[in-house]
């Protein structure tokens, strides 16, 4: 009975080493696993701060270049030396000031007749801001248009109407700015012969914005019964 006992004992004291021997080996594996966590947390705080660093001094230089663009165009009248800072600006900043630099590079190439090159800068620019967003929609439309009539014809008139249309989406409710790129859907419409379509811009424009076709001394109502005669209405 005595022996039983010691080697019950025993058996006993054996399986709660066995069980401490486990215990500690599932320690020490959990700090391994503890320690390569924190290895990779280290390492993405790490790769995250070398990111922001990285793009704030980008956006500092960027932002630099494009002041000394600025004060060329707008303190000395250089449009092209202008115009190179802010193709290097667009060509290599990847942030905000590449953005900016896109669309003052397509103003100059558009102000130069190089509708093609200003076309792909704006391409390369997001339409951001309430201002600047529509703005840089409708000077893409403006390409359009003035490269068909370079080529004497309405080839890309349909895509000038799908800039402006996008110009008067981005630019909503504003009275200062959408009535204008409605005017310029509308002559391009009477361009392509679509009357209609032309006749609903108008009515459109004098619904929505009753007071800026008298504040800017347009004659609207001309306008639109030019429309509904070509229109047979």
């Amino acid at each position: 009975m005595a022996n039983k006992t010691k080697g019950s004992a025993r058996t006993s004291v054996e399986g709660i080493n066995d069980s401490l021997s486990s215990i500690e080996q599932k320690l020490e594996n959990n700090q391994k696993y503890i320690y390569y966590a924190l290895i990779a947390v280290a390492v993405v705080i790490l790769a995250v701060g070398g990111y922001l660093w990285y793009r704030s001094s980008v956006i500092e230089k960027g932002n630099k270049e494009i002041g000394k663009a600025d004060i060329q165009l707008l303190m000395y009248n250089n449009p092209d030396s202008a115009l190179t800072l802010y193709k290097r600006v667009a060509e290599r900043n990847s942030f905000g000031p590449a953005n900016r630099a896109a669309q003052m590079a397509a103003t100059i190439l558009f102000q130069k007749g190089k509708y093609d090159e200003a076309l792909k800068y704006l391409k390369k620019s997001k339409p951001e801001g309430d201002v600047a967003g529509p703005a840089m929609k409708s000077l893409e439309g403006d390409c359009y248009v003035n490269k068909s009539q370079a080529k004497g014809g309405k080839q890309y008139y349909n895509e000038a109407l799908s800039a402006y249309d996008e110009a008067i989406k981005l630019a909503g409710d504003n009275e200062n700015y959408t009535p204008v790129f409605m005017l310029k859907k509308a002559t391009v419409l009477h361009a392509n012969a679509k009357y209609a379509d032309e006749l609903k811009v108008y009515e459109d424009m004098k619904q929505q914005f009753p007071t800026y076709a008298l504040q800017n001394r347009i004659n609207l109502d001309k306008y639109i019964e030019r429309a509904k005669a070509l229109a047979g209405k």
